[in-house]
């Protein structure tokens, strides 16, 4: 016999939304988060199946947010940033939501920083690209198997432009568990994809008062993880 969690808002499978969402404020309490990244503060968190999805979703969120400013017919002078250590799938989720490749900078590293984003080239290229009429909106760091970026210091380059900062920890973050490690965190958004259908409608997601993840994910169903 095989049963199966459909998981795509609160009402459909509550104890599998309301699972994840205790789970996550763990992994936030692990991690030495501030509370503003749990649902017991003013965020919350998804489990994300793959670390493409995860990029992709950031992305649409930082690019609405971008949207709202600069108007979505200047997607053209968005742009991303990332190093060439940056994982693969980080290219390609950048063209699946709509940027430009030549918008696309993935900033050389050497051994001079162990391999880890320059915080001088990296606001040295965004003034360049400020001055050129570009929108600067997203810069992903990397914790790869050998390179953990400066998370502190670029935190204080993307505030100055009012940048998105996406942290890709899905290799290394992990380790950030140990107090030994939590200083890599120093320094460190809740935008849904809504997609609600009127099929979909019910008093408890109108209410605000439940997650609903196929709005904080790409697929429509959520796996239970429980």
């Amino acid at each position: 016999m095989c049963f199966n969690s459909v998981g795509f808002n609160w009402l459909v499978s509550p104890a599998a939304t309301e699972l994840e969402m205790v789970v996550i404020n763990w992994l936030a309490n692990m991690l030495k988060l501030s509370k503003s990244f749990m649902f017991s503060g003013t965020s919350g968190g998804v489990i994300q199946g793959t670390t493409n999805e995860a990029i992709i979703c950031t992305h649409i969120a930082a690019r609405d947010c971008a949207f709202e400013i600069v108007g979505i017919h200047n997607i053209g002078r968005l742009v991303v940033y990332g190093s060439d250590q940056s994982h693969s799938t980080y290219t390609k989720a950048c063209k699946l939501v709509g940027i430009f490749p030549c918008n696309i900078r993935l900033l050389p590293t050497s051994t001079d920083t162990c391999f880890s984003l320059s915080l001088v080239v990296l606001r040295r290229v965004i003034e360049v690209d400020v001055v050129d009429g570009l929108v600067p909106f997203y810069v992903c760091v990397t914790t790869s198997t050998i390179v953990v970026d400066p998370l502190d210091g670029l935190a204080d380059v993307v505030v100055d432009y009012g940048v998105w900062l996406h942290v890709d920890a899905a290799y290394g973050g992990s380790a950030c568990i140990c107090p030994e490690f939590w200083h890599y965190l120093n320094g460190l958004l809740v935008k849904a994809l809504s997609t609600n259908q009127e099929y979909l409608k019910n008093k408890p997601s109108e209410s605000d008062l439940v997650v609903d993840y196929k709005d904080w994910q790409v697929g429509m169903g959520s796996r239970f993880y429980g």
